[in-house]
Protein backbone atom coordinates (compact mmCIF):
# COMPACT_ATOMS: atom_id res chain seq x y z
CA UNK A 1 0.00 0.00 0.00
CA UNK A 2 1.59 3.40 -1.12
CA UNK A 3 -0.31 5.45 1.62
CA UNK A 4 -1.42 4.60 5.09
CA UNK A 5 -2.75 6.20 7.92
CA UNK A 6 -2.48 4.25 10.76
CA UNK A 7 -4.75 5.14 13.96
CA UNK A 8 -3.33 2.60 16.49
CA UNK A 9 -6.22 2.66 19.24
CA UNK A 10 -6.83 6.69 18.22
CA UNK A 11 -3.49 8.15 19.64
CA UNK A 12 -1.12 8.36 17.05
CA UNK A 13 -1.27 9.02 13.01
CA UNK A 14 1.41 7.78 11.17
CA UNK A 15 1.81 9.05 7.75
CA UNK A 16 3.92 6.78 5.10
CA UNK A 17 4.07 8.22 2.15
CA UNK A 18 5.26 7.38 -1.48
CA UNK A 19 8.64 7.09 -2.62
CA UNK A 20 9.84 9.89 -4.59
CA UNK A 21 10.98 7.53 -7.72
CA UNK A 22 7.35 6.44 -9.68
CA UNK A 23 6.93 5.61 -13.54
CA UNK A 24 8.48 3.09 -15.72
CA UNK A 25 10.98 5.87 -17.09
CA UNK A 26 12.62 6.69 -13.99
CA UNK A 27 10.52 9.92 -13.28
CA UNK A 28 10.35 11.74 -10.46
CA UNK A 29 8.26 13.76 -8.84
CA UNK A 30 9.76 15.76 -5.48
CA UNK A 31 7.06 17.23 -3.35
CA UNK A 32 7.66 21.12 -2.17
CA UNK A 33 8.29 22.21 1.69
CA UNK A 34 5.65 21.44 4.31
CA UNK A 35 2.43 21.50 5.11
CA UNK A 36 0.35 24.19 4.06
CA UNK A 37 2.92 25.42 2.17
CA UNK A 38 2.34 27.85 -0.73
CA UNK A 39 4.32 27.21 -4.05
CA UNK A 40 2.06 28.12 -6.91
CA UNK A 41 4.65 26.38 -9.69
CA UNK A 42 4.75 23.12 -7.81
CA UNK A 43 1.08 23.12 -7.44
CA UNK A 44 0.51 23.62 -11.03
CA UNK A 45 3.26 20.79 -11.59
CA UNK A 46 1.23 18.10 -10.04
CA UNK A 47 -1.99 18.81 -10.91
CA UNK A 48 -1.01 17.93 -14.14
CA UNK A 49 0.32 14.58 -13.03
CA UNK A 50 -3.10 13.96 -11.50
CA UNK A 51 -3.60 13.74 -15.51
CA UNK A 52 -0.69 11.27 -16.32
CA UNK A 53 -1.29 7.49 -17.98
CA UNK A 54 0.47 6.29 -15.16
CA UNK A 55 -1.50 5.13 -11.73
CA UNK A 56 1.47 5.47 -9.76
CA UNK A 57 2.38 9.61 -10.66
CA UNK A 58 -0.65 10.00 -10.61
CA UNK A 59 -0.80 8.72 -6.66
CA UNK A 60 2.33 10.37 -6.24
CA UNK A 61 0.63 13.79 -7.25
CA UNK A 62 -2.62 13.50 -4.85
CA UNK A 63 0.44 13.23 -1.84
CA UNK A 64 2.58 15.57 -2.80
CA UNK A 65 -0.39 18.51 -3.28
CA UNK A 66 -1.43 16.82 0.48
CA UNK A 67 1.89 18.28 1.63
CA UNK A 68 1.62 21.63 0.06
CA UNK A 69 -1.68 22.23 1.00
CA UNK A 70 -3.17 24.71 -1.39
CA UNK A 71 -6.77 25.11 -1.79
CA UNK A 72 -6.59 25.44 -5.69
CA UNK A 73 -6.02 21.81 -5.40
CA UNK A 74 -8.95 21.03 -4.41
CA UNK A 75 -11.24 20.48 -7.35
CA UNK A 76 -9.00 18.11 -9.40
CA UNK A 77 -8.11 16.04 -6.17
CA UNK A 78 -11.99 15.98 -6.00
CA UNK A 79 -12.20 14.57 -9.40
CA UNK A 80 -9.86 12.01 -8.89
CA UNK A 81 -11.88 10.45 -5.60
CA UNK A 82 -13.59 8.86 -9.50
CA UNK A 83 -9.95 7.55 -10.55
CA UNK A 84 -10.10 3.92 -11.58
CA UNK A 85 -7.49 3.35 -9.76
CA UNK A 86 -8.05 2.90 -5.40
CA UNK A 87 -4.49 4.12 -4.66
CA UNK A 88 -5.16 7.10 -6.07
CA UNK A 89 -8.41 7.39 -4.79
CA UNK A 90 -7.31 6.71 -1.52
CA UNK A 91 -4.01 9.33 -1.97
CA UNK A 92 -6.76 11.63 -3.33
CA UNK A 93 -9.19 11.52 0.30
CA UNK A 94 -6.01 11.90 2.24
CA UNK A 95 -4.62 15.30 0.74
CA UNK A 96 -8.49 16.56 0.81
CA UNK A 97 -8.26 15.87 4.61
CA UNK A 98 -4.90 17.42 5.04
CA UNK A 99 -6.34 20.32 2.66
CA UNK A 100 -8.65 20.70 5.35
CA UNK A 101 -11.46 22.45 3.12
CA UNK A 102 -14.86 21.99 3.62
CA UNK A 103 -16.43 22.25 0.01
CA UNK A 104 -14.77 18.90 -0.69
CA UNK A 105 -16.65 16.84 2.21
CA UNK A 106 -20.29 16.20 0.11
CA UNK A 107 -17.95 14.92 -2.32
CA UNK A 108 -15.80 12.74 0.14
CA UNK A 109 -19.33 11.36 1.55
CA UNK A 110 -20.15 10.11 -1.52
CA UNK A 111 -17.24 7.86 -1.08
CA UNK A 112 -18.77 5.98 1.85
CA UNK A 113 -19.53 3.11 -0.42
CA UNK A 114 -16.93 2.68 -2.44
CA UNK A 115 -15.85 -0.51 -3.45
CA UNK A 116 -12.16 -0.16 -1.76
CA UNK A 117 -11.81 -0.42 1.84
CA UNK A 118 -8.41 1.38 1.91
CA UNK A 119 -10.35 4.24 -0.10
CA UNK A 120 -12.86 4.31 2.39
CA UNK A 121 -11.19 4.09 5.52
CA UNK A 122 -9.35 7.54 4.35
CA UNK A 123 -12.47 9.20 3.33
CA UNK A 124 -13.43 8.39 6.90
CA UNK A 125 -9.88 9.93 8.25
CA UNK A 126 -10.11 12.71 6.08
CA UNK A 127 -13.53 13.88 7.34
CA UNK A 128 -12.22 13.81 10.73
CA UNK A 129 -9.47 16.18 9.28
CA UNK A 130 -11.69 18.93 7.52
CA UNK A 131 -13.69 18.36 11.15
CA UNK A 132 -17.42 19.40 9.75
CA UNK A 133 -20.44 18.44 12.03
CA UNK A 134 -22.07 17.83 8.68
CA UNK A 135 -20.15 14.95 7.91
CA UNK A 136 -21.60 13.25 10.96
CA UNK A 137 -24.01 11.03 9.80
CA UNK A 138 -21.41 9.44 7.24
CA UNK A 139 -18.72 8.60 9.99
CA UNK A 140 -21.64 7.02 12.40
CA UNK A 141 -22.66 4.67 9.16
CA UNK A 142 -18.53 4.18 8.74
CA UNK A 143 -18.91 2.35 12.17
CA UNK A 144 -20.58 -0.44 10.36
CA UNK A 145 -18.26 -1.04 7.66
CA UNK A 146 -17.13 -4.65 6.83
CA UNK A 147 -13.31 -3.43 7.55
CA UNK A 148 -12.01 -2.71 11.06
CA UNK A 149 -9.62 -0.09 9.77
CA UNK A 150 -12.58 1.94 8.37
CA UNK A 151 -14.43 1.81 11.65
CA UNK A 152 -11.33 2.52 13.70
CA UNK A 153 -10.75 5.49 11.25
CA UNK A 154 -14.37 6.78 11.71
CA UNK A 155 -14.24 6.26 15.67
CA UNK A 156 -11.57 8.49 16.09
CA UNK A 157 -12.87 11.10 13.25
CA UNK A 158 -15.96 11.47 15.60
CA UNK A 159 -13.80 12.09 18.51
CA UNK A 160 -12.07 14.69 16.47
CA UNK A 161 -15.63 16.53 15.46
CA UNK A 162 -16.61 16.42 18.80
CA UNK A 163 -20.57 16.79 18.18
CA UNK A 164 -22.57 15.04 20.96
CA UNK A 165 -24.52 13.18 18.83
CA UNK A 166 -21.53 10.68 18.02
CA UNK A 167 -21.63 9.69 21.79
CA UNK A 168 -24.52 7.05 21.29
CA UNK A 169 -22.73 4.97 18.47
CA UNK A 170 -19.48 5.54 19.73
CA UNK A 171 -20.28 3.68 23.34
CA UNK A 172 -21.78 0.85 21.26
CA UNK A 173 -18.34 0.44 19.04
CA UNK A 174 -16.74 -0.06 22.80
CA UNK A 175 -18.01 -3.47 21.79
CA UNK A 176 -16.53 -3.71 18.52
CA UNK A 177 -14.85 -7.46 17.69
CA UNK A 178 -11.73 -5.83 16.55
CA UNK A 179 -9.44 -3.89 19.57
CA UNK A 180 -8.16 -1.00 17.48
CA UNK A 181 -12.03 -0.02 16.81
CA UNK A 182 -12.11 0.03 21.04
CA UNK A 183 -9.44 2.13 21.35
CA UNK A 184 -10.28 4.33 18.99
CA UNK A 185 -13.90 4.42 20.06
CA UNK A 186 -12.91 4.82 23.94
CA UNK A 187 -10.13 7.26 23.10
CA UNK A 188 -12.86 9.45 20.78
CA UNK A 189 -15.55 9.42 23.74
CA UNK A 190 -12.67 10.63 26.34
CA UNK A 191 -11.73 13.65 23.88
CA UNK A 192 -15.83 14.55 24.00
CA UNK A 193 -15.54 14.41 27.86
CA UNK A 194 -19.19 13.35 27.79
CA UNK A 195 -20.42 11.77 31.28
CA UNK A 196 -22.52 9.91 29.58
CA UNK A 197 -20.07 7.30 28.57
CA UNK A 198 -18.04 7.12 31.76
CA UNK A 199 -20.54 3.99 32.69
CA UNK A 200 -19.41 2.23 29.40
CA UNK A 201 -16.26 3.16 29.86
CA UNK A 202 -15.49 1.58 33.48
CA UNK A 203 -16.77 -1.62 31.74
CA UNK A 204 -14.34 -1.37 29.57
CA UNK A 205 -11.48 -0.91 31.93
CA UNK A 206 -11.72 -4.92 31.91
CA UNK A 207 -11.03 -4.88 28.52
CA UNK A 208 -8.88 -8.18 27.45
CA UNK A 209 -6.72 -6.13 25.28
CA UNK A 210 -4.48 -4.10 27.79
CA UNK A 211 -4.22 -0.98 25.21
CA UNK A 212 -7.88 -0.96 25.10
CA UNK A 213 -8.21 -1.04 28.46
CA UNK A 214 -5.36 1.93 28.99
CA UNK A 215 -6.98 3.62 26.07
CA UNK A 216 -10.50 3.84 28.64
CA UNK A 217 -8.62 5.15 31.62
CA UNK A 218 -6.94 8.08 29.61
CA UNK A 219 -10.80 8.88 28.61
CA UNK A 220 -12.23 8.06 32.37
CA UNK A 221 -9.30 10.74 33.09
CA UNK A 222 -10.17 12.91 30.87
CA UNK A 223 -13.76 13.49 31.38
CA UNK A 224 -12.71 13.53 34.62
CA UNK A 225 -15.79 13.37 36.50
CA UNK A 226 -15.84 13.28 40.38
CA UNK A 227 -19.03 11.41 40.16
CA UNK A 228 -16.92 8.26 39.06
CA UNK A 229 -14.88 8.25 41.93
CA UNK A 230 -16.97 5.99 44.23
CA UNK A 231 -17.23 2.93 41.27
CA UNK A 232 -13.33 3.19 40.65
CA UNK A 233 -12.28 3.17 44.33
CA UNK A 234 -14.08 -0.01 43.85
CA UNK A 235 -11.59 -1.46 40.92
CA UNK A 236 -8.55 -0.45 43.22
CA UNK A 237 -8.79 -4.42 44.03
CA UNK A 238 -9.65 -5.55 40.73
CA UNK A 239 -8.19 -9.32 40.10
CA UNK A 240 -6.82 -7.72 37.24
CA UNK A 241 -3.63 -5.96 37.74
CA UNK A 242 -3.68 -3.89 34.49
CA UNK A 243 -7.17 -2.35 36.04
CA UNK A 244 -5.79 -1.68 39.17
CA UNK A 245 -3.15 0.27 37.65
CA UNK A 246 -5.10 2.26 34.90
CA UNK A 247 -7.68 2.57 37.82
CA UNK A 248 -4.97 4.39 39.97
CA UNK A 249 -3.80 6.54 36.84
CA UNK A 250 -7.29 8.01 36.37
CA UNK A 251 -7.89 9.09 40.04
CA UNK A 252 -4.90 10.81 40.29
CA UNK A 253 -6.12 12.73 36.95
CA UNK A 254 -9.57 13.48 38.76
CA UNK A 255 -7.41 14.77 41.82
CA UNK A 256 -10.36 14.07 43.99
CA UNK A 257 -9.42 13.83 48.04
CA UNK A 258 -12.49 11.41 48.60
CA UNK A 259 -9.67 8.89 46.53
CA UNK A 260 -6.99 9.25 48.95
CA UNK A 261 -7.77 6.82 52.11
CA UNK A 262 -8.45 3.98 49.28
CA UNK A 263 -5.37 4.87 47.66
CA UNK A 264 -3.37 4.43 50.81
CA UNK A 265 -4.88 1.44 51.45
CA UNK A 266 -4.04 0.72 47.83
CA UNK A 267 -0.40 0.85 48.42
CA UNK A 268 0.06 -1.97 50.39
CA UNK A 269 -0.64 -3.67 46.61
CA UNK A 270 1.68 -6.99 46.15
CA UNK A 271 3.05 -5.43 42.56
CA UNK A 272 5.17 -2.84 42.77
CA UNK A 273 4.18 -1.37 39.14
CA UNK A 274 0.49 -0.65 40.55
CA UNK A 275 2.55 1.14 44.58
CA UNK A 276 4.49 3.04 41.69
CA UNK A 277 1.32 4.73 39.96
CA UNK A 278 -0.34 5.03 43.36
CA UNK A 279 2.45 7.28 45.22
CA UNK A 280 2.38 9.52 41.64
CA UNK A 281 -1.29 9.41 41.73
CA UNK A 282 -1.39 10.65 45.65
CA UNK A 283 1.02 13.29 44.28
CA UNK A 284 -1.47 14.58 42.07
CA UNK A 285 -4.11 14.49 44.26
CA UNK A 286 -1.91 17.10 46.75
CA UNK A 287 -3.42 16.00 49.90
CA UNK A 288 -1.49 16.23 53.00
CA UNK A 289 -3.17 12.97 54.82
CA UNK A 290 -1.02 11.03 52.29
CA UNK A 291 2.11 12.40 53.59
CA UNK A 292 2.60 9.65 56.67
CA UNK A 293 1.81 6.84 53.88
CA UNK A 294 4.30 8.14 51.45
CA UNK A 295 6.85 8.67 53.85
CA UNK A 296 6.95 4.71 54.92
CA UNK A 297 6.96 4.19 50.90
CA UNK A 298 10.01 5.67 50.73
CA UNK A 299 11.43 2.37 52.19
CA UNK A 300 9.99 -0.04 49.83
CA UNK A 301 11.24 -2.56 48.00
CA UNK A 302 11.51 -1.34 45.04
CA UNK A 303 13.12 1.75 43.67
CA UNK A 304 10.67 3.44 41.47
CA UNK A 305 8.37 3.45 44.27
CA UNK A 306 10.98 5.51 46.74
CA UNK A 307 11.47 7.26 43.73
CA UNK A 308 7.95 8.34 43.05
CA UNK A 309 7.30 8.50 46.87
CA UNK A 310 9.36 10.89 47.12
CA UNK A 311 8.44 13.30 44.50
CA UNK A 312 5.00 12.58 45.76
CA UNK A 313 5.61 14.38 48.85
CA UNK A 314 7.50 17.06 47.33
CA UNK A 315 4.55 18.05 45.67
CA UNK A 316 2.43 17.75 48.45
CA UNK A 317 4.63 19.96 49.85
CA UNK A 318 4.60 19.12 53.28
CA UNK A 319 7.28 20.28 55.52
CA UNK A 320 7.03 17.26 57.81
CA UNK A 321 8.00 15.10 55.10
CA UNK A 322 11.69 16.85 54.83
CA UNK A 323 13.61 14.98 58.07
CA UNK A 324 12.70 11.63 55.99
CA UNK A 325 13.70 13.03 52.81
CA UNK A 326 16.96 13.94 53.96
CA UNK A 327 17.45 10.90 55.37
CA UNK A 328 17.47 9.22 51.69
CA UNK A 329 19.97 11.18 50.92
CA UNK A 330 22.02 8.93 53.10
CA UNK A 331 21.55 6.10 50.71
CA UNK A 332 24.06 5.51 47.59
CA UNK A 333 21.39 5.94 44.73
CA UNK A 334 21.99 8.69 42.34
CA UNK A 335 18.23 8.62 40.87
CA UNK A 336 16.85 8.50 44.34
CA UNK A 337 19.59 11.54 45.28
CA UNK A 338 17.78 13.41 42.22
CA UNK A 339 13.94 13.05 43.06
CA UNK A 340 14.47 13.63 46.93
CA UNK A 341 16.58 16.64 45.99
CA UNK A 342 13.53 18.21 43.57
CA UNK A 343 10.95 17.13 46.31
CA UNK A 344 13.60 19.41 49.12
CA UNK A 345 13.83 22.33 46.85
CA UNK A 346 10.07 22.22 46.41
CA UNK A 347 9.40 21.67 49.63
CA UNK A 348 11.12 24.99 50.38
CA UNK A 349 12.33 24.63 54.16
CA UNK A 350 15.27 25.70 54.98
CA UNK A 351 16.00 22.86 57.63
CA UNK A 352 17.52 21.09 54.19
CA UNK A 353 20.10 23.81 53.32
CA UNK A 354 23.00 21.87 54.73
CA UNK A 355 21.79 18.64 53.22
CA UNK A 356 21.49 20.25 49.85
CA UNK A 357 24.73 21.67 50.50
CA UNK A 358 26.15 18.24 50.14
CA UNK A 359 24.80 17.47 47.18
CA UNK A 360 25.62 20.42 45.78
CA UNK A 361 29.24 18.79 46.00
CA UNK A 362 28.44 15.52 44.61
CA UNK A 363 30.87 13.93 41.97
CA UNK A 364 27.63 14.12 39.05
CA UNK A 365 26.75 17.17 36.93
CA UNK A 366 22.75 16.48 37.21
CA UNK A 367 22.80 16.14 41.01
CA UNK A 368 24.56 19.11 41.47
CA UNK A 369 22.75 21.22 38.80
CA UNK A 370 19.46 19.83 41.04
CA UNK A 371 20.86 20.64 44.54
CA UNK A 372 21.62 24.19 42.84
CA UNK A 373 17.79 24.98 41.80
CA UNK A 374 16.10 23.42 45.18
CA UNK A 375 19.07 25.73 47.34
CA UNK A 376 17.60 28.76 44.88
CA UNK A 377 13.76 27.39 45.77
CA UNK A 378 14.37 27.77 49.69
CA UNK A 379 15.64 31.33 48.33
CA UNK A 380 17.36 34.04 50.93
CA UNK A 381 17.82 31.10 53.95
CA UNK A 382 20.32 29.41 52.14
CA UNK A 383 22.49 32.45 50.89
CA UNK A 384 24.75 31.93 54.05
CA UNK A 385 25.56 28.34 53.47
CA UNK A 386 26.13 29.11 49.40
CA UNK A 387 28.78 32.36 49.88
CA UNK A 388 30.84 29.66 52.35
CA UNK A 389 31.51 27.93 49.33
CA UNK A 390 31.31 30.39 46.53
CA UNK A 391 35.26 30.20 46.43
CA UNK A 392 35.55 26.31 46.54
CA UNK A 393 38.75 24.98 45.04
CA UNK A 394 36.30 23.01 42.85
CA UNK A 395 35.13 24.93 39.38
CA UNK A 396 32.01 22.32 39.25
CA UNK A 397 31.27 23.52 42.91
CA UNK A 398 31.66 27.38 42.33
CA UNK A 399 29.55 27.00 38.99
CA UNK A 400 26.89 25.83 41.02
CA UNK A 401 26.77 27.97 44.02
CA UNK A 402 26.80 30.95 41.22
CA UNK A 403 23.19 28.79 39.56
CA UNK A 404 21.83 28.80 43.19
CA UNK A 405 22.69 32.45 44.15
CA UNK A 406 21.39 33.88 41.16
CA UNK A 407 18.47 31.68 41.20
CA UNK A 408 17.49 33.37 44.70
CA UNK A 409 17.95 37.00 43.00
CA UNK A 410 18.68 38.88 46.34
CA UNK A 411 20.78 42.35 45.79
CA UNK A 412 22.87 40.93 48.98
CA UNK A 413 24.26 37.98 46.20
CA UNK A 414 25.18 41.10 43.41
CA UNK A 415 28.69 41.11 44.51
CA UNK A 416 29.50 37.66 45.03
CA UNK A 417 28.06 37.38 41.44
CA UNK A 418 30.27 40.13 40.73
CA UNK A 419 33.41 38.28 41.69
CA UNK A 420 32.29 35.40 39.84
CA UNK A 421 33.07 37.36 36.72
CA UNK A 422 36.81 36.97 37.38
CA UNK A 423 36.72 32.94 37.52
CA UNK A 424 38.85 30.98 35.50
CA UNK A 425 36.06 28.68 34.99
CA UNK A 426 34.27 29.93 31.52
CA UNK A 427 30.91 28.28 32.22
CA UNK A 428 31.02 30.40 35.97
CA UNK A 429 31.49 32.98 33.92
CA UNK A 430 28.33 32.31 31.92
CA UNK A 431 26.53 31.80 34.71
CA UNK A 432 27.21 35.02 36.62
CA UNK A 433 26.59 37.81 33.37
CA UNK A 434 23.21 35.50 32.75
CA UNK A 435 21.89 36.01 36.28
CA UNK A 436 23.19 39.67 36.49
CA UNK A 437 21.55 40.34 33.64
CA UNK A 438 18.18 38.52 35.26
CA UNK A 439 18.78 40.54 38.12
CA UNK A 440 19.19 43.95 36.54
CA UNK A 441 20.95 45.54 39.08
CA UNK A 442 22.57 48.94 38.00
CA UNK A 443 25.67 48.05 40.63
CA UNK A 444 26.82 45.53 38.25
CA UNK A 445 27.21 47.71 35.14
CA UNK A 446 31.00 48.52 35.69
CA UNK A 447 31.73 44.74 36.33
CA UNK A 448 29.74 43.99 33.15
CA UNK A 449 31.26 46.40 30.57
CA UNK A 450 34.28 44.94 31.56
CA UNK A 451 33.12 41.55 30.86
CA UNK A 452 32.50 43.00 27.30
CA UNK A 453 35.99 41.88 26.53
CA UNK A 454 35.99 38.87 28.29
CA UNK A 455 37.81 35.78 26.17
CA UNK A 456 34.73 33.73 26.32
CA UNK A 457 32.55 34.96 23.27
CA UNK A 458 29.11 33.24 24.93
CA UNK A 459 30.44 35.26 28.67
CA UNK A 460 30.83 38.18 25.87
CA UNK A 461 27.37 38.15 24.54
CA UNK A 462 25.58 37.40 28.17
CA UNK A 463 27.09 40.61 29.41
CA UNK A 464 25.86 42.68 26.11
CA UNK A 465 22.30 41.04 27.10
CA UNK A 466 22.76 41.74 30.77
CA UNK A 467 23.63 45.18 29.83
CA UNK A 468 20.59 45.86 27.50
CA UNK A 469 18.39 44.45 30.42
CA UNK A 470 19.14 47.14 32.79
CA UNK A 471 18.12 49.52 30.21
CA UNK A 472 18.88 52.89 30.32
CA UNK A 473 20.58 52.66 34.12
CA UNK A 474 23.18 50.96 32.02
CA UNK A 475 23.65 54.11 29.87
CA UNK A 476 27.37 54.12 30.80
CA UNK A 477 28.12 51.16 29.08
CA UNK A 478 26.50 52.67 25.34
CA UNK A 479 30.04 53.77 24.15
CA UNK A 480 31.21 50.42 24.32
CA UNK A 481 28.43 48.56 23.03
CA UNK A 482 28.49 50.93 19.95
CA UNK A 483 32.30 49.60 19.64
CA UNK A 484 30.37 46.12 19.64
CA UNK A 485 28.93 47.24 16.08
CA UNK A 486 32.26 46.69 14.73
CA UNK A 487 32.97 43.70 15.56
CA UNK A 488 32.52 40.51 12.88
CA UNK A 489 30.74 38.60 15.00
CA UNK A 490 26.68 38.52 13.89
CA UNK A 491 25.22 37.21 17.84
CA UNK A 492 27.60 40.12 18.81
CA UNK A 493 26.45 42.92 16.47
CA UNK A 494 22.51 42.02 16.46
CA UNK A 495 22.90 41.61 21.19
CA UNK A 496 24.43 44.95 20.86
CA UNK A 497 21.56 46.93 19.22
CA UNK A 498 19.26 45.34 20.60
CA UNK A 499 20.92 46.18 24.01
CA UNK A 500 21.04 49.70 23.15
CA UNK A 501 16.99 49.74 22.03
CA UNK A 502 16.46 49.32 25.17
CA UNK A 503 18.01 52.27 26.87
CA UNK A 504 16.31 54.80 24.85
CA UNK A 505 16.63 58.29 24.18
CA UNK A 506 20.61 58.20 25.79
CA UNK A 507 21.67 55.85 23.52
CA UNK A 508 20.26 58.34 20.20
CA UNK A 509 23.60 58.73 18.73
CA UNK A 510 24.41 54.82 19.08
CA UNK A 511 21.12 54.10 17.00
CA UNK A 512 21.68 56.65 14.60
CA UNK A 513 25.14 55.14 13.71
CA UNK A 514 23.93 51.64 14.06
CA UNK A 515 21.38 52.70 11.09
CA UNK A 516 23.93 52.82 8.54
CA UNK A 517 25.27 49.36 9.52
CA UNK A 518 25.72 46.85 6.67
CA UNK A 519 23.18 44.08 8.50
CA UNK A 520 20.24 44.98 7.91
CA UNK A 521 18.47 43.58 10.82
CA UNK A 522 20.76 45.66 13.16
CA UNK A 523 19.57 48.99 10.54
CA UNK A 524 16.04 47.72 11.17
CA UNK A 525 15.89 47.51 14.67
CA UNK A 526 17.80 50.82 15.03
CA UNK A 527 15.10 52.28 12.53
CA UNK A 528 12.13 50.86 15.09
CA UNK A 529 14.23 51.96 18.03
CA UNK A 530 14.52 55.84 17.36
CA UNK A 531 10.59 56.03 15.81
CA UNK A 532 10.00 55.08 19.64
CA UNK A 533 12.07 57.94 20.41
CA UNK A 534 10.54 60.13 18.66
CA UNK A 535 13.14 63.15 19.60
CA UNK A 536 13.82 65.71 16.72
CA UNK A 537 17.56 64.53 15.80
CA UNK A 538 16.00 60.82 15.97
CA UNK A 539 13.64 61.99 13.32
CA UNK A 540 15.74 63.82 10.96
CA UNK A 541 18.16 60.29 11.21
CA UNK A 542 15.57 58.09 9.87
CA UNK A 543 14.74 60.69 6.96
CA UNK A 544 18.17 60.89 5.53
CA UNK A 545 18.05 56.92 5.88
CA UNK A 546 14.66 56.85 4.32
CA UNK A 547 16.11 58.72 1.79
CA UNK A 548 18.79 56.32 1.00
CA UNK A 549 18.20 53.89 -2.43
CA UNK A 550 17.18 50.33 -1.60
Amino acid sequence: MLLTVMVACGVDQEITGPATQVGGDGGEIVGSGGPNGSDPTATQSFLLALREKSAVVRENAAFALSRIGDLSAVPDLIKSLEDPNPQVRESAAFALGQIGDSSAIPDLIRKNNDSEWVVRKEVAFALGQIGDPVAINSLVSFLKDTHPQVRGNAAFALGQLGDSRAVSPLIQALGDEMAEVRGNAAFALGKMGSPVAISALLIVLRDENSEVSRLAAIALGRIGNQTTVPALVKLLHDRDWKVRRNVAIILGQIGDPLAVAHLIKALQDEKWGEREIIAVALGQIDDPIAVPTLIQALADDEWSVRENAALALGKIGEPSAVPALIDMLARQDKQLYMNTTIALGQIGDPVAVDALMKMLKYNDPNVRELAANALGQIGSPAIPALIMVAKHENEDIRQSVIMALGQIRDATVVPILVQALDDKHQKTRIQATFFLGEMGDPLAVPDLIRALDDRNTQVHINAIVALGRIGESAKEAIPYLTKVLDLADERSYINAVWALTQMGEPATSALIIALNHNNEKVSRRAATALEKIGTPEAILALQEYRKKPL
